[in-house]
C-alpha cells in the first residue's frame, strides 16, 4: 500500500473513533449521568493526616450503617405490601362475584372522577389568568373604534336581536357625541322565517335605521358573490338556496349616501361592533367581496381592531366581540355563542334552557330519538345515538350536552324570538329616524326594496 492510502485509512479510523466517543457521551447525557472526565475526583484522606486510620474506619462504618438501613427499609416495605395483599385477598374472597365486580367498577369510577376534577382545575387555572386582561384589551379596542368612527354598524343576530343588542353602548355613544350615527344590521336572516324578519325590522326601525342582511358563506378568498336583492324582500328560497350575500348592496348604498350628504368630511369611517360571533367580520368580507379579515364559527377569532378600506370614501373598522352586559348569566352567554365550547365548565344548564325554548318534536326529529320527559333522559338518548361513551360503557352526558350546544351554535336547532309589544323607546324615535333618514337617504333605499319585492312577486306569479 502507498503512504497516501495508509494516511487515508488512519484518518477514517480516527474519525470513526471520534464518532463512537460522541455517541457514548450522548448516551450518558441522555441517561442523566456525568462524563468521566467531568466528574470531580475524590482526593481521599492525605497520608500526613494524624488520625487517618480512625477516619477511614468511621467512613466504612457509616457506609455499612446506611446500607443496612436501606436493606431494612426495603424488607419492611415488602412485608407491608404482602400484608396488604393478604388483607385484600381475604376481603375479596368473602365477597360474591357481583360484589367484586361492583367494587372494581366503583374504584374505576373514583379514579376517573379524580382525574376529571384534576383536569378541570388545570383548565380553569389556565383560563383564569388571562380573562380579565383580555376583557380590558377588548374594551380598549372598542373605545378606539367608537372615538374614530363616524358611523357605527351594530350587528345583531336575527334569532335574538334584543338579547345581543348593547343598549348601554348606544346610550354612551349618543351622550358622548350626538353627531355619530348608529345603524342596526340584522344578520343571519336565513335562520328565521321571513315574517319574523319583517316584524323585527318594523320594531327596530322605530328607534334606529335598520337593514336586514345575510352574509356570504362562500369559501373562496376573492370575488365573493353579492346579490342585488335586499334582505327585507328576499324570498325564503333565495335565503336558503344561495350562498351569496343578500342585503349587502343596501348597506353599501346607505354608507355611500351618507358620505355624499356629509359635507364636513371627504371620507367616512365606519365601525362595526356587536357581540361575539354575530357576523361582524363576515359582514366586512361580504361588503369588500374578499376575505379581508379572518372569520370563524367560534367566538374570539378577532382579537384586535382591524382596518379595511372599502373605497376611497369609506373605511371599515372591525372590532373584537365583547359581552357588554354585566348581569348576564353563564347560560345566556353560552347560548349566544359568546364563549368557546371547550371553556364551558358545565354544559348541562344551557341544554336545559334549550329544551325549555324549543319544541320537543323538533328535537326528536333532529336527533332521531324516542320521546323523552326530562333533561337526563334526553342527554342519555343523545349520547346513545351519537356514541358518547366513557370507559366502562358509561354514557357521557357531558359530551352529549356539548354536541347539542355545538348544533345550537351552528343553527341546526331552529329557534327565533318574536319582537315585544310596542313601548316607549330609549331614543326619540320620530326625530332620530327622520333626521338620520335624510342623511342616509332611507326613502330611496326603501323605494328600491319595494321595486325588488314587486319584481319577486311578478317572477313567482309566472
Amino acid at each position: 500500500t502507498t503512504l497516501h492510502q495508509k494516511y487515508k485509512i488512519q484518518k477514517k479510523v480516527k474519525e470513526h473513533h471520534r464518532k463512537l466517543r460522541k455517541q457514548e457521551k450522548d448516551k450518558i447525557k441522555k441517561a442523566g449521568g456525568k462524563i468521566a472526565y467531568l466528574k470531580k475526583k475524590d482526593p481521599g484522606v492525605p497520608n500526613a493526616w494524624p488520625f487517618k486510620e480512625e477516619v477511614l474506619r468511621e467512613v466504612e462504618e457509616h457506609k455499612e450503617k446506611v446500607a443496612k438501613e436501606k436493606a431494612d427499609d426495603v424488607l419492611r416495605r415488602k412485608k407491608l405490601r404482602e400484608k396488604q395483599k393478604k388483607a385484600l385477598l381475604s376481603g375479596k374472597l368473602s365477597m360474591t362475584p357481583a360484589q367484586q365486580l361492583a367494587d372494581l367498577r366503583n374504584s374505576a369510577m373514583n379514579r376517573q372522577n379524580a382525574y376529571e376534577l384534576q383536569e378541570d382545575d388545570m383548565r380553569a387555572s389556565r383560563r383564569g389568568g388571562d380573562v380579565e386582561n383580555t376583557k380590558r384589551a377588548y374594551y380598549r379596542e372598542l373605545h378606539k373604534i367608537m372615538e374614530s368612527a363616524d358611523v357605527i354598524l351594530e350587528v345583531l343576530d336575527a334569532r335574538d336581536p334584543i338579547g345581543c343588542r348593547p343598549v348601554e353602548v348606544e346610550r354612551y355613544i349618543q351622550q358622548k357625541d350626538p353627531n355619530k350615527r348608529i345603524v342596526l344590521v340584522l344578520n343571519k336572516i336565513d335562520l328565521v322565517p321571513k315574517e319574523n324578519v319583517t316584524a323585527w325590522l318594523k320594531y327596530l326601525r322605530r328607534e334606529l335605521p335598520t337593514i336586514a342582511i345575510k352574509c356570504s358563506t362562500q369559501a373562496q378568498r376573492q370575488n365573493i358573490g353579492r346579490a342585488k336583492t335586499s334582505g327585507a324582500t328576499a324570498s325564503n328560497n333565495q335565503l336558503s338556496g344561495s350562498s351569496e350575500c343578500i342585503g349587502g348592496e343596501q348597506v353599501l348604498q346607505l354608507l355611500k349616501n351618507y358620505s355624499r350628504n356629509n359635507k364636513l368630511k371627504m371620507a367616512v369611517t365606519v365601525g362595526v361592533i356587536g357581540y361575539p360571533n354575530v357576523g361582524k367580520s363576515s359582514l366586512i368580507n361580504s361588503l369588500v367581496r374578499t376575505r379581508a379579515v379572518e372569520t370563524g364559527a367560534h367566538a374570539g377569532v378577532t382579537k384586535v381592531a382591524q382596518e379595511v378600506q372599502l373605497d376611497k370614501k369609506v373605511r371599515l373598522l372591525d372590532c373584537p366581540g365583547i359581552v357588554f352586559a354585566k348581569d348576564d348569566s353563564d347560560t345566556a352567554t353560552v347560548l349566544r355563542n359568546c364563549v368557546r365550547l371547550d371553556s364551558v365548565v358545565d354544559p348541562i344548564p344551557p341544554v336545559e334552557e334549550i329544551l325549555r325554548r324549543c319544541d320537543k318534536m323538533k328535537l326528536m326529529t333532529i336527533y332521531k330519538i324516542a320521546k323523552f320527559s326530562s333533561l337526563p333522559e334526553f342527554l342519555q338518548l343523545v349520547a346513545t345515538t351519537r356514541g358518547k361513551v366513557k370507559k366502562g360503557g358509561v354514557l357521557d352526558t357531558e359530551a352529549a350536552a356539548k354536541s347539542v350546544l355545538q348544533d345550537w351554535n351552528a343553527g341546526k336547532i331552529p329557534y327565533f324570538t318574536n319582537p315585544p309589544t310596542v313601548k316607549a323607546s330609549s331614543f326619540e324615535e320620530t326625530s332620530v329616524v327622520n333626521a338620520w333618514g335624510k342623511e342616509f337617504d332611507l326613502e330611496g333605499i326603501q323605494q328600491v326594496q319595494v321595486l325588488d319585492q314587486a319584481c319577486v312577486s311578478f317572477d313567482e306569479a309566472f
